[in-house]
């Protein structure tokens, strides 16, 4: 019996290591191009960055989820300036 009963535990912490993969994925997104805006990194965002974030990139350009990504991605601009 405790072997069937582990199963949904197990399964339901990897769907929230998952989930908090993703969020971190997406929230890396601002400090990311604050770095290169800030020019706190030398030259262009690189094109291996660009194809990494390109889903974080949609989700911005073509979903409500734009003016708060965008707020975000300007808080830390912010951020790096001042420091």
């Amino acid at each position: 019996m405790s072997h069937f009963s582990s199963r949904p535990r197990r399964s339901s912490g990897c769907l929230v290591q998952l989930l908090l993969l993703a969020l971190l994925y997406v929230l890396s997104h601002g400090p990311a191009l604050a770095l290169y805006s800030s020019g706190r990194m030398d030259g262009p965002f690189p094109a291996g960055l660009t194809t990494f974030y390109q889903p974080v990139s949609w989700l911005r350009d073509h979903t409500p989820l734009g003016p708060p990504m965008r707020s975000y991605a300007g808080w830390w601009q912010g951020v790096l300036k001042r420091s």
